[in-house]
């Protein structure tokens, strides 16, 4: 039976707000991307402080969490199109309808202190909750470059993989290519920008080579930290940021803290060399999902000793897939209680922290062919929701108020986010 509880989802954060990407390489036969985007299989997450208070999708949410549990009941169109063919192109960098045409390319999705901000790869745009605005970043620059500092408009990305608000309202974004954690200060407002970890320094893309600028295994302060590929970031209740170092196999905490002080937490590598597709953060823990070339993987992570628990590992977690797939669970949410898990498989799963599957939140299931037949303008039950993301591994899931997105893909260039309604 189809269905999600949020506890204690009775706040005023309006919930719809906006969406998000995905890169990397992993060792995986289903890491092929059906926009024609090179990309591998992450997604951002989220996080919720044991005060209740959760973050998702690699942002913050203000919800106050309580006893009283309420039901996800169906699924709208939030912003995008799945049917739009045309050419990705034209955005009116000033502000858009959420649902005008064409749709961004929605990768990664944040909560900024319940707005809705979208990484599009080498943008991050912001929404009002009716229009979304670029807020930096310009993927018509002559040259690609990484310049983290300065006013908003003035930053770049090269390839960005990841965005997470934070509880005091900024924004975090993962240069994967530029090779460093670049913070947006008062988004909303008078915008500036700081590289607070990883690469300080900005550069051209022709100029970066194996992969990733100022490569490195280091931490410490944030100025001198160094990572090899960083990626989807994600922050608890305090204000720290949690990434994923896939070159040196890593997952690392970034301190809120005057430097902005860097840790290993957790060391994924060999023998079996699995690659992380998505974290998320909960109650002090982290949930971090990942995948080798033969098995899913769940740990679950201890954000202050590093402790780590294998939840679960291998195929047929979900009786709902054929045990001979692997599931690719490339995104992670929570309620305060369970977590949320997508499946390129197309459902949203629920779990327990502990790793027992607790049924399907939504979706209908893989698609060969996306419905040509939809109602945009109806809600949607939740068994009839189309879940299909651009690549079959990538694709995100944020939490604001008491709705869930999903930012999606119709199989072309049909960028949209669905809003799955949960209420009291």
């Amino acid at each position: 039976m189809l269905g999600c509880v949020l506890p204690g989802a009775n706040d005023d954060t309006d919930a719809g707000d906006d969406a998000s990407d995905s890169s990397g390489d992993a060792p995986t036969s289903d890491a092929t991307d059906e926009s024609g985007d090179d990309g591998p299989d992450d997604s951002g997450s989220d996080d919720s402080g044991s005060d209740g208070s959760s973050s998702e999708g690699g942002s913050v949410d203000d919800t106050t969490t309580g006893d009283t549990p309420s039901t996800c009941t169906d699924a709208s169109l939030f912003a995008g199109n799945p049917y739009f063919t045309g050419d990705l192109e034209g955005w009116n960098p000033d502000g858009q309808g959420l649902l005008a045409d064409p749709p961004l390319r929605m990768r990664y999705l944040a909560n900024a202190s319940g707005q809705l901000a979208v990484d599009t790869q080498q943008e991050v745009w912001l929404s009002d909750g009716t229009d979304i605005r670029r807020i930096a970043g310009d993927e018509l620059e002559f040259e690609l470059q990484y310049q983290p500092t300065g006013a908003c408009g003035d930053v770049r990305f090269i390839i960005s993989q990841g965005i997470v608000g934070l509880p005091s309202g900024n924004i975090v974004v993962a240069d994967t290519r530029g090779n460093g954690l670049v913070e947006l200060a008062d988004p909303g407002g008078d915008c500036t920008a700081s590289a607070i970890a990883g690469n300080p320094d900005p550069i051209l893309d022709v100029d970066v080579e194996d992969g990733a600028a100022a490569q490195g295994d280091i931490d410490g302060p944030g100025a001198d930290a160094r990572f090899f590929g960083v990626e989807l970031p994600i922050a608890d209740a305090d204000g720290n940021v949690y990434v994923n170092d896939p070159g040196n196999t890593k997952v690392k905490r970034v301190a809120n803290d005057a430097d902005r002080t860097v840790t290993t937490l957790f060391d994924y590598g060999a023998p079996d060399e699995p690659f992380v597709l998505a974290m998320n953060a909960m109650d002090g823990m982290l949930y971090v999902t990942g995948a080798n070339a033969t098995e899913d993987i769940i740990w679950a992570i201890d954000a202050t000793s590093g402790e780590a628990t294998e939840l679960f590992r291998g195929r047929g977690l979900f009786e709902e897939i054929d045990s001979s797939q692997q599931a690719t669970l490339f995104a992670i949410e929570n309620d305060g209680v369970d977590l949320f898990v997508a499946s390129n498989k197309g459902y949203v799963f629920r779990l327990s922290t502990s790793g027992e599957p607790l049924g399907v939140i939504a979706g209908m299931g893989a698609i060969v062919d996306y419905p040509a037949d939809l109602d945009l303008t109806m809600p949607l039950a939740l068994d009839q929701l189309p879940l299909r993301t651009w690549g079959v591994g990538d694709g995100d899931l944020q939490r604001i108020g008491d709705d869930v997105l999903f930012t999606g893909n119709a199989g072309g260039v049909g960028f949209h986010l669905w809003s799955i309604h949960c209420g009291g």
